[in-house]
């Protein structure tokens, strides 16, 4: 679910019609919640990004909601007809 919900907030960051390669870093904060009532402000998201026309690479980054903190490993997410794949499935949209 961490991965999932980085992805989420990594995908709606980037604009709709982000066609170019580039790489960066982003640095703000925001909220969390989840499917089952969980829910928290969220004091660091952070991530370091390269995409592509085929793929969103997040290189690296984490977030700090409450007392939850994680650090995520390097992550391939592949770009089809405007959809973000991951592991076979649909995560996002882009």
């Amino acid at each position: 679910m961490k991965k999932l919900f980085a992805i989420l907030v990594l995908a709606s960051m980037l604009p709709a019609s982000a066609q170019a390669s580039f790489t960066g870093s982003w640095r703000g904060e925001g909220s969390a919640s989840g499917s089952q009532g969980f829910a928290a402000s969220c004091s660091l998201v952070s991530s370091h990004i390269t995409q592509t026309d085929k793929e969103l690479v997040l290189n690296s980054g984490g977030w700090e909601c409450g007392d939850l903190k994680t650090q995520w490993t390097p992550a391939r997410i592949e770009i089809k007809k405007g959809s973000l794949w991951l592991h076979g499935k649909i995560v996002g949209k882009i």
